[in-house]
């Protein structure tokens, strides 16, 4: 692929400046061959390889799921089989989701309930974020926010007769304390955030002194493999790194780089559904029906007069036709 496109008649590598990807091993192997092929072009031009950053909050929140299921494998946790559990995930995540769940899940949760409980526990927002995928800043976010409303699991028992099994799923995870220990300790890397002062002062305080020690190490356990992850992340942008103090030529050029690959990996996406519900599709059809759903070309057609939809739709057919 990448000799086609570096080809006389398709000169498109000697064109660009700026690449991303996602840290993985063929991207990195991939980066190197697009600056060998760049730097033979002998027109002393290296591209920029820039990472996605929402990547490093992915790789970040798996070193954080590492150490709960190492602590819970420690511990020897086993609770009831009738608990809702995600194969592979470890106990303190399965509570995160079903809290998530409660508070935004319309079937198995219960957003009204929900709300109830906040409004009389004299709470003004709701502390748990929606758990989409697995990012950091969601796993800290929602384990700061569980701990901080560990009571609804009373709330729950005195108000449901007979809770579903996401919200005695929620009571038997709270119940534990190591998994509650878990979360605390999670939740204590949340709080440097000035907008919920209220909550940092109820995850300090809270601290039984029974449990202290094991929260305070857990901290300082996960914080050390978080700052080796992240100096392997962010290697690029350390001091004495290629990007710590970059060139006035990088900056110019860089600047309209985007921050996340999310909208190659969206397209990506929509490509391999299509691939999936008509598996002999070919590419071209692909790409063109991807095309005309993300561009709005329908509505954009729309607004033209008849005379010009006709016209158009006649050029598309002859131009289909040529490249057949």
């Amino acid at each position: 692929m990448l000799e086609n496109i570096s080809s006389p008649e398709n000169p498109i590598i000697s064109k660009m400046s700026n690449a991303m990807t996602d840290r993985s091993a063929t991207e990195i192997k991939t980066n190197r061959l697009l600056n060998e092929i760049i730097e033979s072009l002998g027109e002393n031009k290296k591209a920029s390889l820039f990472h996605c950053s929402v990547h490093s909050l992915l790789q970040i929140a798996e070193e954080t799921e590492k150490y709960a299921k190492h602590y819970e494998n420690i511990k020897n946790l086993k609770l009831n089989k009738l608990v809702f559990k995600n194969h592979g995930e470890s106990f303190t995540q399965n509570l995160l989701r079903c809290v998530s769940k409660l508070f935004y899940d319309k079937k198995s949760g219960d957003p009204c309930f929900s709300q109830h409980f906040l409004d009389m526990s004299g709470i003004s927002h709701i502390p748990i974020t929606k758990f989409i995928g697995n990012r950091s800043n969601t796993y800290f976010n929602n384990a700061a926010g569980t701990f901080s409303i560990q009571h609804l699991y009373k709330y729950l028992t005195s108000s449901k007769i007979r809770p579903n099994i996401l919200q005695n799923s929620i009571i038997h995870y709270i119940r534990n304390p190591d998994i509650l220990s878990i979360c605390q300790a999670f939740g204590l890397l949340d709080t440097k955030k000035p907008e919920k002062p209220e909550l940092v002062h109820k995850i300090f305080d809270q601290t039984e002194t029974t449990i202290r020690d094991t929260v305070l190490e857990a901290v300082q356990l996960i914080s050390n493999k978080l700052l080796i992850k992240s100096k392997k992340l962010f290697g690029d942008f350390l001091n004495g790194s290629k990007f710590s103090n970059p060139s006035e030529e990088i900056t110019q050029n860089s600047k309209s780089c985007s921050d996340n690959n999310f909208t190659l990996e969206r397209l990506m996406a929509q490509i391999d559904r299509q691939k999936t519900i008509a598996p002999n599709t070919s590419i071209s059809l692909i790409n063109s029906k991807s095309m005309f759903k993300n561009n709005r070309t329908a509505d954009w057609s729309k607004e033209k007069p008849e005379e010009q939809k006709h016209s158009l739709i006649a050029k598309c057919r002859r131009m289909r036709e040529e490249k057949q």
